[in-house]
């Protein structure tokens, strides 16, 4: 079973998004940033994790760069 990690974040974190999700093991091919429908500046971001244990783990350490959680 997939589990899915959706929320609003400031564009100048994604970096630090994208490699936080690298870090755990996350395939770059499951992470997708997309501005459709977020505000300037913001961007949205959908990420794929395999393990429910890796997305709380990401949940609990993105949570400084979490504007809004989808």
């Amino acid at each position: 079973m997939s589990n899915y990690f959706c929320a609003k974040i400031s564009q100048e974190h994604s970096e630090e998004v994208r490699s936080l999700a690298l870090k755990l093991g996350v395939p770059k091919e499951n992470i997708i940033f997309s501005a459709i429908g977020c505000q300037f500046c913001t961007l949205g971001v959908y990420i794929k994790f395999e393990k429910r244990s890796t997305l709380e783990l990401f949940s609990n350490e993105s949570a400084p760069y979490v504007l809004e959680r989808w």
